[in-house]
This record gives C-alpha cells, sequence and structure tokens, in this order.
C-alpha cells in the first residue's frame, strides 16, 4: 500500500475486525435516513419552485427542463464513476461526510444565481456533491447488515426519500410564493450542513466484506473487469434498462406535475406543493415499503421476485399516469398520480437489492454507481428534456393567435386573455407528454420481465464465484 492510499483509506483492514452494537446500528440507520432525506429535500425543491424560477427568468419548458433534470443529472452521473472506484478502495465516512457538504453548499449557492447560466452551473455542483451519496450508503450497508437484512434495512434507509422529498416540496413551494424562490434554496440546504457535522462525528467505517462468506482482501478488481462481470449477466442488463426507462417516466413527471397544477387547475403554488408534496411521500413510503420488503420476504422463495414486483408496477402505473393529466379536476389529477407514483416506485428497491445480490463485495460500489448512472443520466436527464420537448412541440401548436413563445415567455408578467391562452397552451403541451410517460413504462416492465429468465443462475453464478474465492 503506498503512503498516499494509507493516507486515505482510514477504514479498518481486513485483520482488524470491528462489531457493532445494535444500538448504534440503529443510530447508523437514522444518520443515513437523514443523509438520504436532505440529498432529496434539496433535490426535489426544483419541482415546485420551478414555475416561479420559470416566471422570473422568462425560461421555456425545454429550459425548466434541463434545469430539472440535465444540469443536475449530467455531472451527477459522471462523478459517480469515480468516486464509486474511490468508495471501493478509501474511508467511506469520509467520502459520504464530503459529499454531504458539497452539495449543501452548492444547494446554498443557488439563491444567489443571477441568470439561468448561473443557476444551471450551481444546479450541477448539487449534482457533483450528490454523486458520492448513494454508493457509499449502498455499501457501508452491505458490511453493516447481514445479506438478508440489505433490502429490509436499505428500505427503511430509502425512506428518507419520500420524507425529505415532502419537506423540500411543500417547503419550497410556500417559501417561493411567500418570499421568493432564493429563500427556498437557502432554507432547504441548511439541514445537509448539520448532518455533515453529525455524519462525521458519529460514523464508524465498517469492514468490507464484514458480513459476506468470504472476507474481501487485496485490491478491488479493475474497472474493466468489474464491466465484463456485469456485462455478462443478461439480468443485469435488462433490469438496468427498465430502471432507465421507469426513471424517464418518473422524472418527467416529476419536473412537470407542479407546473401542470398551476396551469391547468389555476392552483396556488404553494397549494400545488403540498398537493404534490404529499403526494410523493404516500406515494414512495407505501410503493417503497410494500415492494421493498415483499421482494425481500418473496425473493427468499424465487429470487425473480426481484425483477417481477418491478415488472408489474411499472406496468400498472402506464395507463394511470396518461389518465392524470386528463382529470377534471386537481385532486383527481393527483389521486391518479399518486396511485401511478406508487405503482412506478416499485421498480426502486427490489432491483437495488438485486445488483447488490448479484455483485461481489469489492464491486458493489461500482455496480451501484451504473444503477444510479442509468437512473439519473438517462432517467432523470433525459425524461425531463424529452417530456419538455414534447411539452414546446404541442404548446406552439396548440397556441392560437401569435407567436407563442414571443409572446408567452418574455419574463414579465401576463395578463387577461393573453394569460388565459398561454396557460391552457402549456397545459395541452404537457398533457401531450403524458403519452410519451405511459409508453416508458410499458418498455420497463417488458425489461424487467426479460430480466427474470436469467436472473437465478446469474446470482448463482457470483455465489458460486465467491465461494471458490
Amino acid at each position: 500500500m503506498t503512503a498516499d492510499s494509507a493516507a486515505l483509506d482510514t477504514g479498518p483492514s481486513p485483520a482488524e475486525p470491528r462489531n457493532f452494537s445494535k444500538g448504534y446500528l440503529r443510530v447508523v440507520i437514522g444518520i443515513l435516513f437523514l443523509i438520504e432525506a436532505v440529498a432529496f429535500m434539496e433535490r426535489v425543491v426544483i419541482h415546485t419552485i420551478g414555475q416561479s424560477i420559470k416566471a422570473d427568468l422568462g425560461l421555456s419548458d425545454l429550459q425548466l427542463g434541463i434545469l430539472s433534470g440535465f444540469s443536475f443529472v449530467v455531472f451527477y452521473s459522471t462523478m459517480g464513476l469515480p468516486i464509486a472506484r474511490m468508495v471501493e478502495r478509501y474511508s467511506r465516512k469520509t467520502i459520504l461526510v464530503t459529499s454531504v457538504g458539497l452539495f449543501s453548499v452548492f444547494a446554498a449557492l443557488c439563491a444567489a444565481a443571477g441568470n439561468y447560466v448561473q443557476l444551471l452551473a450551481f444546479r450541477s455542483g448539487v449534482g457533483i456533491g450528490e454523486a458520492g451519496v448513494q454508493p457509499t450508503v449502498v455499501s457501508m450497508v452491505a458490511d453493516y447488515f447481514e445479506k438478508h437484512k440489505r433490502g429490509a434495512i436499505l428500505t427503511i434507509i430509502m425512506l428518507g426519500i419520500p420524507f425529505g422529498s415532502l419537506i423540500g416540496a411543500v417547503g419550497g413551494g410556500m417559501l417561493a410564493e411567500h418570499l421568493n424562490w432564493r429563500t427556498a434554496f437557502i432554507v432547504v440546504a441548511a439541514p445537509g450542513l448539520l448532518i455533515t457535522l453529525i455524519a462525521a462525528i458519529v460514523l464508524r467505517e465498517p469492514r468490507r466484506g464484514a458480513q459476506d462468506a468470504v472476507v474481501a482482501t487485496g485490491k478491488p478488481p479493475p474497472f474493466v473487469e468489474v464491466l465484463r462481470f456485469l456485462a455478462a449477466k443478461s439480468s443485469f442488463l435488462f433490469a438496468i434498462a427498465g430502471v432507465a426507462f421507469a426513471t424517464m417516466g418518473i422524472g418527467s413527471m416529476g419536473a412537470f406535475t407542479h407546473p401542470y397544477l398551476v396551469r391547468e387547475y389555476g392552483t396556488s403554488v404553494s397549494d400545488a406543493a403540498v398537493m404534490f408534496g404529499i403526494s410523493s411521500v404516500v406515494a414512495v413510503t407505501f410503493g417503497m415499503s410494500i415492494s421493498g420488503f415483499g421482494s425481500n420476504w418473496l425473493a427468499r422463495q424465487d429470487t425473480r421476485w426481484y425483477v417481477f414486483a418491478p415488472a408489474i408496477g411499472t406496468l400498472l402505473s402506464a395507463p394511470l399516469y396518461f389518465s392524470a393529466f386528463q382529470a377534471s379536476t386537481a385532486i383527481a389529477s393527483m389521486a391518479l398520480i399518486t396511485a401511478a407514483s406508487m405503482c412506478s416506485i416499485c421498480y426502486s428497491m427490489p432491483t437495488l437489492s438485486f445488483v447488490q445480490n448479484l455483485a461481489t463485495s469489492q464491486m458493489r460500489a461500482t455496480t451501484t454507481f451504473f444503477f444510479y448512472f442509468v437512473g439519473t443520466l438517462v432517467g432523470h436527464g433525459l425524461g425531463p428534456i424529452l417530456f419538455g420537448w414534447i411539452s414546446d412541440i404541442v404548446t406552439v401548436s396548440s397556441f392560437a393567435g401569435g407567436n407563442y413563445m414571443a409572446l408567452c415567455t418574455t419574463g414579465e408578467e401576463i395578463a387577461g386573455a393573453l394569460h388565459d391562452r398561454c396557460l391552457a397552451a402549456s397545459s395541452s403541451g404537457a398533457r401531450g407528454g403524458t403519452v410519451l410517460v405511459a409508453s416508458f413504462m410499458v418498455l420497463s416492465s417488458l425489461c424487467f420481465l426479460l430480466a427474470s429468465r436469467t436472473i437465478k443462475d446469474d446470482i448463482a453464478i457470483t455465489e458460486a464465484q465467491e465461494a471458490g474465492a
């Protein structure tokens, strides 16, 4: 080991076993839960203040889609691989604490943005910080807890996502309406800085491979070897494709549901934020809990449930998403979106548990990177852009009485009949985008079903390789 790597790898070596008490492990779960919460609080706030930003800076739906998705996930994804490789070599606690502090600082800087380009840059910084969270959390959980508990523990920790989403969505919308969108960024960034301090003091590094049959020793395999290992598992390839299509649909609806409520039903920014936040927390809490705990139990009898559950959920969500933007009232629309989101989020925990059990202990961070890389860059990055592009096309074609872009996207307040025509056209555009979302979910279901054909054999091969190591 070189002097540099010795300085960076502050975790215990395989020769230094570390046993943690049940009480301490509960504290770990709580801290990781809060880290997930603050990460998603800062991630989703853009969805409920997006309409305010659009009006203030004079943006199109395409620009709003780029701001909501692509500006964040392009850096989240591209930084994910080098960070994942660092996670497999160096102190995961240090990487996690640094990541939380970094994305919180950049979230606060978003409030200081003077124009669209600056806001894109600071939003990209949030993505860079968050890139270190998921691979680190998942890798640490795999070494804190036994294999048969990982799915349930990850489900509990990931429930921080709806908790943080609710606070970010509702709080952001209220602050944007009663104060301004800049204040919303500052307020949601503050808890992340506090959690950074707590995690730095309390968290301890678990021994790598501590919960596996064979304790990992030596250097992690090269990236090319990990790539070959995963590429040889067709169940992994189909499951990742399913994740991509599912997150394209989910990311699109997340970016445009709140603006649609304001445009179509005349809902206030804060009321729409409350509805969006409650819908998100109900859908994600129940969807993740049912699919996470349910698939964890069913997979003990048949590992194909790791992909059966996502296949069923995504297929059921397709007609619900399409119908949501056809509803006559905001309440009916949100009821359908809640049901659709509850079904679609069923992809997440079963698939994450599957890829952790598919990978060896020294490949888990990189494998997790691929899971989130596809889900963020392809899904949440490309999905809102495609939705916004379709929405802009339909909006322009449905606008009566002039040039929509010249009349409706000036950045100045619009009133009277023109205001109503602009909102009606943009609502028509959003409805056009739901056809795309429904298609994504059907394709996702098909991919998960294809993954079920070889998932048993692929996991068995990994277990045999570890046993013979």
